[in-house]
């Protein structure tokens, strides 16, 4: 989660380096080994491999995010982009108990705001916090799936439900401030009889032996057999007239995977359809992506003429998908030194 940056300076740990890392993270070398198999692409396990440290550290430092880095074979900058923009990843030590307290709309209306006021009173501070004894934090999040038994309270990844149970369902039971005061006690009396927090993984642990990627190494999935994704429609289309308005570009943005793109024109409102030429995106310079492709209608048509254009994407396998119609009248010629065109 995004913090001030003093704060997230001042909380580096000043004694922990690239080898400090790699000594806590070595008891995880199986799930990296695995991450590393089940992605060929290293850094597509980054997101994993941070995970893996906000697990043993209960948040990301730094230095860590080198350590996932230099694993993931990343910039360091890029890593830390990541921490930045994903909000579950922490960037600040945060507490043993997390209660997270959902804001949204519908728990808004049940009273959301004053238990978050209730929590950070009695707490003495405030949601994005931690406690000095490190032992509770609260945070702000957005919808967790809980309307129903709003407003949505979750302790740590734990949902509230019931006033003495986790993660079992009772229909119409909401949390109150004097059911958030018995657990903040409950958790101090857990705190006290287990000093030592038990490790665990936020996001349930990392699967060994999944099939994986198709292309790593003894993976059992297969590259998806083409048909079973539409072709992406062009975009952007635009008509733009000559000066004489005897003729006009139509103009598309096609997606880099098409083998193909036809343009056709109807002269009926769209019930018999010519094709008046075809772009091939591999073909148009540029840099690798999405290319803007164009081809000339020179219909001699009369003012007043109503034509309708639409492109077509065609994929290598043969499938095809059109763009919206773009609707045309024929302007008159425009006289010198202005531009003519309708889009």
């Amino acid at each position: 989660m995004s913090a001030s940056g003093v704060a997230i300076l001042e909380a580096q740990p000043q004694d922990l380096d690239l080898a400090g890392v790699a000594a806590r993270m070595a008891p995880y070398q199986a799930q990296v080994d695995e991450l590393l198999r089940r992605y060929p692409v290293k850094r597509a396990a980054l997101l994993q491999m941070l995970w893996l440290v906000q697990g043993e550290f209960g948040w990301v430092p730094r230095v860590a995010m080198k350590w996932a880095a230099k694993i993931c074979e990343v910039s360091p900058v890029h890593a830390f982009s990541v921490v930045e923009f994903y909000t579950m990843y922490r960037q600040l030590p945060w507490g043993r108990f997390t209660f997270r307290v959902c804001h949204n709309m519908a728990c808004h209306i049940q009273g959301a705001e004053e238990l978050i006021a209730h929590l950070e009173k009695r707490l003495s501070i405030h949601a994005g916090e931690t406690t000095p004894d490190g032992l509770f934090s609260i945070e702000r999040v957005e919808c967790i799936a809980a309307c129903g038994n709003g407003p949505a309270v979750q302790i740590n990844d734990d949902f509230l439900f019931g006033p003495d149970g986790l993660n079992q369902l009772q229909e119409g039971w909401h949390p109150t401030p004097e059911i958030m005061d018995e657990w903040i006690e409950r958790l101090r009396a857990k705190a006290a009889a287990e000093p030592q927090p038990p490790r665990s993984d936020e996001v349930g642990g990392i699967v060994l032996e999944t099939a994986g990627h198709p292309g790593a190494a003894g993976a059992r999935a297969q590259v998806q057999a083409s048909g079973y994704a539409k072709p992406p429609p062009p975009l952007r289309v635009t008509v733009k007239a000559s000066d004489d308005g005897r003729s006009a570009a139509v103009s598309w943005l096609a997606a880099p995977e098409c083998v193909d793109t036809l343009c056709e024109v109807s002269t009926d409102g769209g019930s018999n359809w010519q094709q008046i030429g075809n772009i091939v995106p591999a073909k148009v310079p540029g840099p690798p992506g999405p290319k803007t492709c164009s081809v000339e209608d020179a219909h001699g048509a009369a003012v007043g003429t109503q034509r309708s254009y639409r492109i077509w994407s065609v994929l290598g396998d043969g499938q095809r998908r059109a763009s919206v119609v773009v609707e045309h009248t024929v302007p008159a010629a425009q006289p010198a030194g202005q531009e003519g065109g309708q889009p």
